[in-house]
């Protein structure tokens, strides 16, 4: 009898740890008195007041990406569910709770500072024949960013065909807010002392830059200062002649450039180019069959420099645009300087 009555304690006692445990994972996950306004394709009524009911209707439909639940008598007498197909900004608000799926033991940081971005040199290096300048950037409060914001992050968009990328991206845009070029797989705030950027020589660098951090689980961005670059490649931290960096090499570009042909590229895609003279056009899919992306583009030669203007075209589902900078490296090989609208390839071989 007494062993009988140890057994009972010890499955009660289980059995409460394990209420107590769920009871932490779920609060982990809740945001109280947070709402996520907006994104919703779905919102019904609740049988009771019961923020984990409309937690577990998000976590069961696969369309379902974050959810509020808005507490009785603030939209009836009865409390409601929104299901939401991305990831509103959460706004405090005692109307709600909210959360994010999949979210359970992940900690947001709306209190973040502004990045504190400035320039710390630039070099001219020599990359597959081409020539560049080298801009050099710093976060010099880079230490007041916490390290999960660069941890991997395979549940969100991928950076391109790098499934493995990173919570949070660093873009750099110049003085109009023109993307020029981004971070996606930067692995602690460390990184953020070495950012830069590159300008082919003989071409005017933007008069100014910033940068954003875009927390993509919390839907939260940072903006820094604007930093002015100096239009002789000269800064503040000197220039360092020669020099090349991850991936430059010397190399020689073609005396004549002739680019027709069939192309495959590093983003899974084949592109079929056209040139007369300096221009030149492409079409470029993933799938001939059923392609998610397809995108045409009319470019222009300008020494071993092309500066293109790209577009999704509609046999695919993806309806993006933007500007491209691509150098010839050879007439069997284009790689890109700069990218605009979400583009992913950046070397061209055939």
């Amino acid at each position: 009898m007494i062993l009988d009555r140890v057994k009972r304690k010890m499955i009660l006692t289980m059995a409460v740890l394990l209420l107590i445990s769920i009871t932490l994972l779920v609060c982990l996950a809740m945001e109280t008195n947070t709402d996520r306004p907006g994104m919703d394709y779905s919102s019904f009524d609740l049988a009771s007041a019961n923020p984990g009911l409309c937690e577990q209707a998000c976590n069961s439909d696969p369309n379902c990406r974050a959810f509020t639940f808005v507490k009785p008598g603030f939209q009836g007498a009865n409390a409601k569910c929104y299901l939401k197909n991305d990831i509103p900004a959460a706004v405090p608000d005692s109307c709600c709770d909210s959360g994010v799926k999949g979210s359970t033991g992940i900690t947001c940081h709306p209190g973040l500072p502004n990045p504190q971005l400035v320039l710390t040199g630039t070099e001219s290096y020599t990359a597959s024949g081409g020539h560049f300048t080298r801009y050099s950037l710093a976060v010099l409060n880079r230490a007041a960013y916490p390290a999960d914001l660069f941890q991997a992050a395979p549940d969100l968009p991928p950076c391109g065909t790098n499934t493995n990328s990173a919570r949070a991206w660093v873009n750099i845009y110049n003085q109009d807010g023109n993307y020029i070029y981004g971070f996606c797989a930067l692995g602690s705030p460390e990184d953020l002392g070495d950012l830069w950027f590159a300008v082919a020589q003989g071409e005017a660098p933007p008069a100014q830059v910033y940068i954003t951090i875009e927390d993509r689980r919390c839907n939260m961005t940072l903006r820094s200062n604007p930093v002015t670059i100096p239009a002789g490649g000269s800064s503040p931290g000197g220039s360092t002649p020669g020099g090349t960096p991850p991936g430059g090499s010397p190399g020689s570009s073609p005396a004549v450039i002739d680019l027709t042909g069939t192309w495959n590229c590093d983003d899974g895609g084949r592109y079929y180019i056209r040139q007369f003279g300096p221009t030149v056009w492409w079409y470029g899919e993933h799938d001939p069959n059923s392609p998610d992306w397809s995108n045409v583009m009319r470019g222009t030669i300008s020494g071993h420099t092309i500066n293109v203007d790209w577009t999704d075209v509609p046999k695919g589902s993806i309806m993006q645009y933007g500007m491209l900078t691509l150098n010839i490296e050879s007439n069997n090989r284009i790689s890109a300087i700069s990218k605009t609208g979400g583009f992913a390839g950046s070397v061209w071989t055939r």
